[in-house]
């Protein structure tokens, strides 16, 4: 089923169980392009090659689970002008694993800590210094408009 497979480096379940991603070692040991998501409840295996994509290329790669049982969140390393690009999926057994956003960092040592929507949560290096502080939430895509709304709003909208 996968080609020139060596080991599993990750795997990870999403909040209710129902998907697991895998990324997966080459015969050479090095990391696969391929991110590999495993739809329990209809027992299909969907997948997505970074490496063919023209937004994105895998150098190395990790994965967070959302809350939300549909939303993967990679973080890729090496893409164009980028060294960090997050890239949010959603994975449904209709669609597969389709992309929601791609979102470029400029610290090329920050690393995913989890996503908690409606925010990615990263970890800046010590060579931002332009950061007030290393632990640092960016608004998805989605939600952008909403960063501006007060509390109440927030909370009527489930936030």
């Amino acid at each position: 089923m996968i080609n020139d497979f060596a080991e599993v480096i990750e795997a990870r379940c999403n909040l209710d169980c129902h998907c697991v991603s895998i990324t997966v070692a080459m015969a050479n040991l090095m990391p696969s392009s391929v991110l590999y998501v495993w739809d329990i409840e209809s027992d299909q295996i969907h997948e997505m090659d970074f490496g063919e994509s023209d937004d994105i290329a895998d150098d190395d790669s990790k994965l967070a689970a959302h809350h939300d049982s549909k939303i993967f969140i990679k973080e890729n390393d090496q893409i164009a002008q980028a060294s960090v690009v997050l890239v949010s999926l959603f994975v449904t057994s209709d669609h597969g694993i389709v992309i929601q956003d791609v979102k470029p960092i400029a610290d090329e040592n920050c690393r995913l800590l989890g996503v908690h929507s409606p925010h990615i949560v990263i970890l800046n290096s010590e060579k931002s210094v332009d950061k007030s502080s290393k632990i640092v939430q960016l608004l998805m895509r989605d939600f952008e408009e909403l960063g501006e709304c007060d509390c109440y709003q927030k909370s009527s909208n489930g936030l």
